[in-house]
């Protein structure tokens, strides 16, 4: 009888192999985890705008080194993020008493959230 064939050890060494060279050559997505805790707060601003605006008040927010207050509720930033220290307040109109960007940073990167007049807009940039 004649051994033509790969043995069993032999297979599962090639598909290691070929399973190591694979995950080198792909990329993987890099998960932003800072982008997606500012679209959280940039959200929260939000809808802190709005209940200005329905409420007919004026509602503070306040950016601090390790949370946000956001009029009567505290957003506590994820270990290792940190913030710039802003205060500021939407009108009974909705509108911003100030423009300003708030930097943030995480281990791995460094975005700011920038407030601009009037209508109180907030983007990331």
């Amino acid at each position: 009888m004649r051994n033509n064939g790969f043995t069993l050890v032999e297979a599962l060494l090639v598909l290691l192999i070929l399973s190591i060279c694979s995950f080198a050559v792909i990329k993987r997505p890099k998960w932003n985890v800072l982008r997606f805790d500012l679209n959280k707060i940039e959200t929260q601003c939000l809808m802190m705008q709005e209940r200005a605006y329905i409420e007919k008040r004026e509602v503070p927010v306040h950016f601090t080194a390790h949370y946000v207050d956001l009029d009567s509720t505290r957003y506590t930033y994820p270990k290792g993020m940190t913030c710039t220290e802003q205060a500021f307040h939407y009108n009974a109109k909705g509108n911003i008493s100030q423009a300003f960007t708030v930097t943030c940073s995480n281990a791995q990167s460094k975005k700011k959230l920038v407030f601009q007049l009037g209508m109180g807009r907030v983007r990331e940039k």
